[in-house]
């Protein structure tokens, strides 16, 4: 879990200051490891809007140095959550005096969570087999801009079933789209649409799935023209149409 133990400034959203007033739902750091005898390789998926590239690097170190794998075989990457703590400083925002940096030794803390899922994964693993394909999941969004703007409703997948038992173990859903159901109004932590994603696929492949959710590139791609509100409910149908698309 790397859900902040106190309130914290949520980030997403400029020219407001939001302090959190609870959690929704708990923010993760997910990792998935992968060998076949030569190499490995070790995706992270954090439950953040973003981290620098400086911060990013010293992330893929800290993990690729405790499994024990290349530094250019170690990913790191976000959900682009708008409802979780402040992970960065961003220059367009330097003159917003709402805007603030991350919490003394959170990100410390983040790193040390990533480090012990990699290393939980990498303890973990055991004979696989895995399937990479792609979902359609039309209706979670569309460009932002323009109703018939371009739009790309593709998500990709990579499916680990244990060869043992035949069960699925792990999926990677890589998908562009921004987690933004919940605006500047809402002041709980939520990792937004993806949690209810998440939920859909162990609710049908049962709780020991692990699902890792990459941030795709996005651009104009949002929830903006497909929502009814900016609710939890919200986010819970469409999170849910990706999770039944890719499930």
């Amino acid at each position: 879990s790397i859900t902040p133990e106190k309130p914290v400034a949520l980030f997403g959203y400029p020219h407001c200051r939001r302090i959190s007033t609870g959690v929704h739902d708990p923010l993760w750091a997910s990792a998935l490891y992968l060998a076949d005898g030569d190499r490995a390789v070790v995706l992270v998926a954090l439950d953040l809007l973003f981290v620098t590239p400086p911060v990013a690097r010293q992330l893929r170190r800290a993990v690729a140095a405790a499994v024990g794998v290349d530094e250019a075989c170690a990913l790191i990457s976000c959900t682009h959550t708008h409802s979780g703590p402040v992970s960065a400083r961003i220059l367009a925002w330097q003159d917003d005096p709402t805007a603030c940096g991350p919490e003394p030794g959170y990100l410390d803390a983040v790193q040390q969570r990533a480090v012990a899922a990699a290393t939980q994964a990498m303890n973990a693993a055991r004979p696989a087999a895995l399937a990479w394909t792609t979902a359609d999941a039309r209706g979670v969004g569309g460009n932002r801009q323009r109703s018939d703007g371009p739009t790309d409703p593709e998500a990709s997948l990579l499916a680990v079933r244990d060869v043992a038992s035949g069960g699925l173990v792990a999926v990677a859903v890589v998908y562009g789209m921004h987690p933004t159901v919940m605006h500047e109004d809402s002041t709980l932590v939520s990792s937004d649409f993806p949690h209810y994603t998440r939920q859909e696929l162990v609710e049908r492949f049962g709780d020991q799935l692990t699902v890792l959710y990459h941030m795709a590139p996005s651009g104009d791609q949002s929830p903006r023209r497909f929502v009814q509100a900016q609710t939890f409910d919200e986010a819970e149908r469409l999170g849910r149409v990706l999770g039944r698309a890719a499930a």
